[in-house]
């Protein structure tokens, strides 16, 4: 965390302490901070296209320290009526402003958020898929970016429906925070624990089941959408081949089952594929684009032998 102190008031130094990345957020935090993200890239974008226009870059300037401004007072959790706490900050030098500033500006890079938002929700009734979805299985990756999708769609139509997205979002929540398990699979204490606490995913009692999450205070289900959405997309960056071919299969209803059915070559041992751990169904498929590309490699040799001349 990061720590800034102020004298106030030939008193005692007033101590603040905030974050400094993604993962030291609050989920409150984190909510605030989520509407006010487009507004700051936007004006970051702004301010770096102002350059070499002394007039625009002003403005620019102006807008963006206004809402980085703002963005600091939620990381400090600086409330419009904490009188004392905004005199505090208006005693704050230029220099020490900007200084303090810089210190935040992880928020103007990509969200890069590893740990879960919530450990559970409804109590402790429903759990999550742990930090950096490491219990996120192949069959839970495949039908939560189906998910992502519907969203996404329903989104940008003419006229959005609101109910069918937030069904849409809770769905997805569902996906990844399920009730805990029974039994010493699901025991983290236990000798056959399986590395899940949560049941078994059921596909055909999502639609039901998910109906049970309405109880969870909407801001956190965007919060947990919000959380997946960026993980997914350094997933993809971080396996480029393997997601290569995402764009033109976006509007592929099948999602990642052909993948399933090649690897599992028997079509009836798919949902044993599907039940894999996401991160080693990855690890699986770079492995086999490496061993294919040795293959064309040897392949090339046998067909074009090098040629000497003497």
């Amino acid at each position: 965390m990061n720590e800034l102190r102020i004298e106030f008031e030939n008193k005692k130094d007033k101590l603040y302490r905030y974050p400094e990345n993604w993962d030291e957020l609050s989920d409150r935090q984190l909510h605030k901070l989520l509407p006010l993200l487009p507004k700051l890239y936007t004006a970051a974008d702004n301010f770096k296209k102002a350059k070499g226009n002394a007039a625009l870059l002003k403005i620019a300037d102006s807008h963006l320290q206004h809402l980085r401004i703002k963005a600091l007072y939620i990381l400090l959790d600086i409330k419009w009526w904490h009188l004392r706490n905004r005199i505090a900050m208006g005693a704050l030098y230029a220099d020490e402003l900007s200084e303090v500033l810089n210190s935040i500006d992880f928020i103007l890079q990509a969200p890069n958020r590893v740990k879960a938002p919530f450990p559970s929700l409804i109590g402790k009734k429903y759990v999550g898929p742990d930090d950096g979805l490491k219990a996120l299985t192949a069959e839970e990756y495949h039908f939560a970016t189906l998910k992502m999708r519907e969203i996404a769609q329903q989104s940008e139509a003419e006229s959005p429906n609101k109910e069918a997205i937030e069904t849409l979002m809770r769905q997805l929540c569902f996906i990844l925070y399920r009730p805990k398990g029974k039994g010493p699979k699901h025991d983290p204490q236990h000798p056959d624990y399986c590395g899940d606490t949560r049941s078994p995913f059921n596909r055909h009692s999502l639609e039901t089941l998910s109906t049970k999450l309405e109880r969870v205070p909407f801001w956190k289900i965007q919060i947990i959408v919000w959380w997946f959405g960026q993980l997914n997309r350094k997933i993809q960056q971080a396996h480029p081949r393997i997601f290569s071919g995402s764009k033109e299969n976006e509007g592929n209803s099948k999602g990642w089952l052909t993948v399933f059915r090649s690897l599992a070559k028997d079509p009836l041992k798919t949902e044993e594929i599907g039940r894999l751990r996401l991160s080693f169904l990855l690890f699986e498929l770079g492995e086999s684009l490496n061993e294919s590309d040795r293959i064309n490699q040897k392949f090339k040799r046998w067909i074009y032998p090098r040629i000497s001349i003497t």
